[in-house]
């Protein structure tokens, strides 16, 4: 078994939040605040084999949810089957399958999780990384994250109010992609992953070393990066001088590259409704 997961982080960063439960009958709103740091999105996750609420990340780029090993470990958990796992530029060993049971009153989780080690993600930040909820938390939800008021709304049944530009999304082998063009380009489909903290990461071996400047990056392992200015293009919204760091091969099979946290908090809010293959992008909110 070969499991795909993306761990782009530039910077590692925390937060809290307390994620809602809604298995009724009838579909359920949840509305809850969460903290953003250095770019990326941390919620607090309350689940019943732990005392403390963990601390996670909000991760569309991960292909699965996951968990620290040493978490995992730490709760008892029985440690499941080891797979291979692929990370930006790197590689390492995780364990399927992983089960964490939400806390009564609290949002689902998924079935499973991948147990992965995380401490290298830890350094740096205030609290240990225990977890990332990947692609697989988006699939009963259309999951509304609210960059202006740092909220957080999961609804069953989104619907367009007229002032958001619809973009498609689709799943691939468990990754969430959208179109976007980049210097004017064709499309191409990118990973839309809340997990990076910077704009885009573009796969292109058009723009020459001396139109970049070589910057750092920090994912699985430690890497230096070329990063130059694109103009890019989401559905009707278009960007100049976006901080794009190149990469000469695909970072995963069959996809232009990476578009996260850095380029997304541009606008007021991101609805990813998986459910509707859709994105929905509110006003800029800061062009």
């Amino acid at each position: 078994m070969r499991l795909r997961l993306t761990l782009n982080f530039a910077i590692i960063l925390t937060v809290a939040l307390s994620l809602l439960k809604g298995r009724a009958a009838e579909p359920v709103v949840l509305d809850f605040p969460f903290d953003c740091h250095d770019g990326l999105i941390w919620l607090k996750v309350a689940v019943r084999e732990a005392r403390e609420p963990l601390n996670m990340l909000l991760d569309s780029g991960a292909n699965v949810s996951v968990i620290n090993l040493a978490t995992a470990r730490k709760l008892g958990l029985r440690i499941g089957q080891p797979v291979r796992v692929e990370g930006v530029d790197a590689v390492t060993t995780g364990y399927w399958p992983q089960h964490l049971r939400a806390s009564d009153h609290t949002a689902s989780l998924p079935e499973s999780f991948l147990a992965v080690d995380l401490g290298d993600l830890s350094q740096g930040s205030e609290c240990t990384v225990d977890g990332l909820l990947g692609a697989d938390f988006f699939a009963e939800h259309a999951v509304r994250v609210d960059f202006a008021k740092r909220r957080i709304v999961l609804d069953p049944t989104m619907r367009l109010n007229g002032q958001q530009v619809v973009i498609p999304l689709r799943s691939d082998h468990g990754a969430l992609q959208i179109p976007v063009n980049v210097n004017r380009g064709s499309p191409q489909w990118v990973r839309l992953d809340t997990g990076c903290n910077s704009a885009l990461h573009w796969v292109s071996a058009k723009i020459q070393p001396g139109d970049s400047t070589p910057q750092v990056a920090v994912a699985l392992t430690k890497m230096c990066l070329p990063v130059t200015q694109t103009k890019v293009q989401i559905g009707q919204c278009v960007f100049d001088n976006v901080p794009t760091a190149l990469h000469p091969a695909a970072i995963f099979a069959g996809e232009g590259g990476l578009l996260g946290n850095g380029l997304l908090s541009r606008f007021s809010a991101v609805t990813i409704d998986l459910p509707s293959s859709r994105v929905l992008l509110e006003k800029t909110a800061n062009p």
